[in-house]
């Protein structure tokens, strides 16, 4: 029912293996006065099943499958249960001990296993280092010893891939790959025989050397404003298409801390629809596309005080132009006084 395909399949041996019946009438096994010779009867060994996952293809895979079936045994006898897993029931000749052999086998490798990460539709995957992405395999684990792997940037996985190996684990790292690029991967068991390839899972690496996050403009680190609602400026990321902008009065950023939480399009400004409070607050940007993100940018500072309208009051350059200039008219008047003549 699942499409594959099994051939019971066994080796005729005419070696020196064989035995040749005694002159006199055979007496009941094991014969007694049976001893090799060059050339015989001739015996079936070394049985199994020729096994196809899928019939159906152009270029069909083909493996044998022994399933525990020694030297000696002789051709499979095969009945596959219908639905379910493809059950085995093999009752094999064995030449060497004169007997017949019932084996079971479960295969279980005509099923596929499942990849687990990267899912399909994922973005901003792997780690990025040299402006080249490494990126973690990982699958469900199946009765295997040996796994094959391939990644492509086409789901078709037509050769030359852009990886591909073995490994015994359900992980594994691949390197090298580009950043802001599309891959597909897959991954089926290779032995003890082959599995069906899991299903093509497309994801989408992060983004290359401009994986910047944006940096703050206004207001500058530490201002003093008297603004209420102030005006939050940052530079531009030239792949990003939206922009999210955090005020909190903790540098934690915190769910209770916080005041503003905004994601914007593709704008590099913004200005809250309401009053701020008196007080210092932090604040930070990041960039985002459909298919990566930037981190947080470095945090910003500043403090909204009403004093700030006037300088934060009269300054200490104010107060030094005020005793100046009394200084002046008392200078004045007194060389006024002394050089009047009396009438």
């Amino acid at each position: 029912a699942d499409g594959t395909i099994y051939v019971p399949f066994a080796i005729w041996d005419n070696s020196y293996n064989n035995f040749r019946r005694p002159p006199e009438p055979p007496s009941p096994m094991p014969w007694p006065n049976l001893a090799p010779v060059a050339s015989g009867y001739g015996r079936f060994s070394n049985g199994g099943v020729i096994r196809t996952l899928d019939g159906t293809q152009k270029d069909v895979e083909i493996c044998a499958v022994m399933g525990g079936l020694g030297e000696w045994d002789g051709l499979w006898l095969n009945r596959a249960r219908p639905g379910a897993s493809n059950i085995l029931v093999s009752l094999a000749w064995d030449w060497q001990e004169w007997r017949f052999k019932l084996a079971i086998l479960d295969d279980t490798l005509s099923t596929t296993t499942s990849s687990s990460a990267p899912a399909s539709g994922a973005t901003g995957v792997g780690t990025l280092a040299d402006n080249k992405v490494s990126v973690d395999l990982t699958w469900s684990a199946l009765d295997a010893d040996v796994y094959e792997w391939q990644v492509d940037d086409d789901c078709g996985f037509i050769p030359p891939l852009v990886a591909s190996g073995v490994t015994s684990e359900t992980v594994v790292t691949v390197t090298g790959l580009e950043p802001d690029v599309s891959y597909c991967w897959r991954v089926r068991a290779t032995e003890p025989y082959w599995s069906r390839w899991s299903t093509a899972n497309q994801f989408y690496t992060v983004i290359g050397a401009e994986l910047v996050a944006p940096e703050l403009l206004a207001p500058s680190a530490g201002a003093v404003i008297s603004e209420s609602r102030p005006s939050f400026q940052w530079t531009a990321i030239g792949w990003a298409d939206k922009y999210t902008v955090q005020v909190a009065t903790s540098s934690a950023f915190g769910s209770a801390d916080m005041v503003v939480n905004e994601n914007l399009g593709d704008v590099q400004a913004y200005q809250p629809g309401s009053d701020m409070a008196d007080g210092t607050y932090f604040w930070r940007v990041k960039a985002s596309s459909s298919t990566s993100e930037t981190a947080w940018s470095s945090t910003g500072s500043f403090t909204i005080s009403e004093q700030a309208a006037d300088g934060g009051g009269t300054g200490a350059w104010v107060w030094v132009l005020i005793v100046v200039g009394i200084l002046l008219i008392i200078l004045i008047l007194v060389l006024i006084m002394r050089t009047r003549r009396p009438a």
